[in-house]
C-alpha cells in the first residue's frame, strides 16, 4: 500500500473531528515547537498522555520537545515531520490502545510501541498498540516493539524505512521494506515477518513471554553493512548460517526456510524480476536467471497488501544451468490499483527461497472491486475505481444497514478503510453501486 493521500485523509479527519463531541483533534497550524500553543489549532497543545478517543494530526515541521504518549491516534502526513531528542510512546495505557500512522519523517531518541501492562498471553490477532510506517523513522537509540505478552506491532510498509541503533522485538514486526540497526537486532519471543531487508551486525534470539515463546525469523534478508552475514546468537550460543530451524532449538529461536543471509549460497542467480501492466489490463511478470543449481520450479505470488499472498502460477525451472534463462507469466486476474508480486524458487529437495518483491500500479481495471483482508479482524479495506465513503454500504447477513456502527476512513481515491472491530463475528456484505462482496468478521 502506498502512502495515504494527505489531502483526502485530512479532509475526512477534520470533518469527523468537527462533528464529534466525543473526540478532540489536535491539528498543527504552523511550523514550530511542539509545546507551543501557536503551533496548534484551537484545541491547543496535545496532553502528554493522549486519551484513547483523541487524535493528533501533524501537517507541519515540528520541533519535538516533549515525551508524547499516544493512547489514541497520531497521524503524521506526508508534509509533516517531528525532530528532537525526546521519545515517543505508542501505547502505555493498555493492550488495545495506541496507533501511529507515519507518512512523513520522525527523528527522535526512542520509539516504543508497547502496552503498559502485559497480563494476558500473546494474541496474534490483537496488534495494538500499533505503528504503520510509510515514511522514515529515525531513532537514535532504540525502536522497541511489544512486551513479554507479545502485544504490540509495527508494520513497515513498502516505501518505509527505519534507522535505529538497536531494534528490540518482543511483539510482531511486519517489515516489507528496509530497516537499519547499527548495533543489533534482539528478538525476545517476538516475530519478524513479511519479506523485507534488515541490515545489522548482530542478531540475538531468545524466548520470552507469557507463556514463553521462541523468537521467530520469517521471510527476511539479513546482512551487515559490508554485505556479510550478521553474527547470530541463540540463547547465548553463536550459530553458523545458513540455518533453518523448523522446530525451536532449544526452544529459543525458529528460522524459516524463506529467511536468507548475505553470502548464503543461492541455488539461482537472479538477473532481473519485474511486473508490468499490458494494454489489456493484465499484469505480465518477467524474470531472468544467469545460473541455476538443482532448480525444480518457480512460484509467482501476488498480494494487495504485501502481507497476505496467493499463488498466481508455477513455472518449471531449468534444473542446473549456467546460461541465461528467461521466464514470463501473465496474471489474468490481477488487482486494480497497487499490488505486489514476489518470486519464490523451490529446489528438487523441497527447499524454498524468496528472491524479490516488486509493486505494480494497475489503473486499467476500472471496473474492479476488491476487499481485503478476508476474514477481517480489525480493519477491512475496500479498493476499486473511484471508491468513496459515500458509495459504500455495509450490511449484515439479514440485510440490516450497519454503516452507522463502523468508522470509514478514505485512504485515497481508490481505497477506503473500514474499522470493523466492533462488529460481532459473522458474515457481512459490502455493497458499492450494483456490486456486492461478502466478508467474514473474526
Amino acid at each position: 500500500m502506498k502512502s495515504i493521500t494527505n489531502s483526502l485523509l485530512l479532509s475526512f479527519l477534520l470533518l469527523f473531528c468537527f462533528n464529534s463531541v466525543s473526540q478532540i483533534c489536535y491539528h498543527t497550524v504552523a511550523n514550530g515547537l511542539w509545546s507551543s500553543p501557536a503551533s496548534w489549532n484551537l484545541s491547543g497543545v496535545p496532553p502528554v498522555s493522549l486519551p484513547v478517543s483523541d487524535t493528533i494530526i501533524v501537517d507541519h515541521t515540528m520541533i519535538y520537545d516533549v515525551n508524547q504518549e499516544v493512547l489514541g491516534l497520531m497521524i503524521i502526513t506526508s508534509n509533516g515531520s517531528i525532530t528532537g531528542t525526546n521519545s515517543l510512546f505508542i501505547g502505555l495505557g493498555g493492550v488495545n490502545s495506541g496507533e501511529l500512522i507515519n507518512n512523513g519523517s520522525i527523528t527522535i531518541d526512542e520509539l516504543h510501541c508497547v502496552p503498559d501492562d502485559c497480563i494476558v498471553p500473546y494474541a496474534p490477532v490483537d496488534p495494538f498498540p500499533v505503528v504503520n510506517n510509510f515514511g522514515i523513522i529515525t531513532a537514535a537509540n532504540t525502536v522497541n516493539i511489544g512486551q513479554n505478552c507479545g502485544s504490540g506491532s509495527l508494520y513497515n510498509h513498502v516505501g518505509g524505512q527505519i534507522f535505529t541503533d538497536e531494534l528490540d522485538v518482543e511483539g510482531y514486526l511486519c517489515n516489507q521494506d528496509s530497516i537499519f540497526a547499527v548495533s543489533e537486532v534482539e528478538v525476545e519471543g517476538g516475530v519478524i515477518d513479511c519479506c523485507g531487508y534488515i541490515e545489522t551486525p548482530s542478531i540475538e534470539l531468545e524466548q520470552n513471554g507469557l507463556p514463553d515463546r521462541p523468537a521467530h525469523l520469517m521471510c527476511q534478508m539479513f546482512c551487515t553493512n559490508l554485505g556479510t552475514t550478521p553474527i547470530i546468537e541463540i540463547d547465548g550460543l553463536i550459530v553458523v548460517v545458513p540455518i533453518v530451524y523448523t522446530n525451536p532449538i532449544p526452544d529459543q529461536g525458529l528460522v524459516d526456510a524463506l529467511t536468507t543471509f548475505c553470502l548464503s549460497t543461492l541455488p539461482v542467480e537472479l538477473v532481473s524480476f519485474e511486473a508490468q501492466v499490458n494494454s489489456r489490463g493484465n499484469v505480465v511478470v518477467n524474470w531472468t536467471t544467469s545460473s541455476e543449481i538443482n532448480n525444480d520450479y518457480f512460484t509467482v505470488e501476488r498480494s494487495v497488501n504485501g502481507r497476505n499472498w496467493e499463488v498466481v502460477g508455477v513455472k518449471k525451472g531449468a534444473g542446473s544451468s549456467q546460461q541465461l534463462n528467461n521466464y514470463s507469466m501473465i496474471d489474468y486476474d490481477s488487482y486494480f490499483g497497487v499490488s505486489y508480486y514476489r518470486l519464490i524458487q523451490t529446489d528438487f529437495n523441497g527447499v524454498r527461497k524468496l528472491y524479490k518483491i516488486v509493486s505494480v500500479d494497475n489503473n486499467n481495471l476500472s471496473n474492479d472491486f476488491t476487499i481485503y483482508p478476508n476474514p477481517a479482524v480489525i480493519h477491512l479495506y475496500v479498493q476499486g475505481d473511484k471508491i468513496s465513503i459515500e458509495s459504500i454500504s455495509l450490511y449484515s447477513a439479514l440485510g440490516e444497514n450497519l454503516a452507522s456502527f463502523v468508522d470509514f476512513t478514505s485512504i485515497n481515491k481508490r481505497k477506503v478503510m473500514i474499522d470493523v472491530s466492533n462488529l460481532p463475528n459473522g458474515i457481512y456484505f459490502i455493497r458499492e453501486g450494483e456490486r456486492t462482496l461478502k466478508f467474514i468478521k473474526k
